[in-house]
């Protein structure tokens, strides 16, 4: 059975609205989404765009590109209509797609099955991104719905810092889970002579200089293998 057909026999309208406020206001149509591997919820990718192709982020979620991410199961309210929806999950898992008709005042609830192609983790290899530049609190969320297993979060910028208003914890090295870890503390001098990455840092290391030129990335480097 195709990823598709899979999806279309899992789509269920329910017709009967409950007594809520979305009922009330039928200017809403509520959408439920479940992403599941094996039969169990799985973190996932959604990419939801309306009729027009415009990329649709429910409020509430996090933005990851042209898509957000659910921890597995979501509800959301959004503009009646035709959408189309298909959900990621990293590169072991094919794009699973299908089309929606969403109904004012009522309630769709659509389960989508993750199809994996290969476990690169069962051979022996695991999955990381080197350079990030994301929120340090998201990260967990991302990694899941990616099923990355590594990234290092480029929390400092030149006059960019994460932890301008934030502390540093102690523990450097988080994770969302045991297969799925982030380091919180890299840096990266990105200026006219190009882009030196830092990792594995015990502590911050002063980039913040305002000149494009001055001082070389040298000093930093060397502060680096004190």
């Amino acid at each position: 059975m195709s990823a598709r057909k899979a999806v279309r026999l899992a789509l269920t309208l329910l017709l009967v609205c409950p007594l809520t406020a979305v009922c009330q206001s039928p200017r809403f149509s509520t959408l439920k989404i479940r992403t599941v591997e094996d039969g169990q919820p799985t973190p996932s990718r959604i990419l939801l765009r309306d009729a027009s192709g415009e990329t649709v982020i429910p409020d509430g979620r996090y933005k990851y590109q042209a898509s957000f991410v659910i921890a597995g199961e979501a509800v959301m309210e959004v503009t009646p209509g035709d959408y189309s929806l298909a959900v990621k999950r990293g590169l072991e898992y094919e794009t699973v797609e299908t089309d929606l008709d969403l109904a004012a005042g009522a309630t769709t609830e659509v389960e989508l099955p993750l199809i994996r192609w290969v476990d690169l983790n069962g051979m022996g290899w695991y999955g990381g991104d080197l350079h990030v530049h994301r929120m340090v609190e998201i990260i967990p969320k991302l990694l899941l719905a990616e099923d990355l297993n590594l990234c290092t979060v480029q929390s400092l910028w030149n006059m960019e810092s994460f932890w301008k208003k934030k502390k540093l914890p102690e523990d450097l090295i988080q994770e969302a889970d045991p297969t799925h870890v982030f380091h919180v503390l890299s840096e990266e001098d990105e200026r006219d002579g190009g882009a030196v990455m830092f990792y594995n840092l015990k502590k911050p290391i002063p980039i913040a200089v305002p000149s494009r030129a001055y001082p070389s990335s040298l000093g930093f480097i060397e502060q680096a293998h004190e």
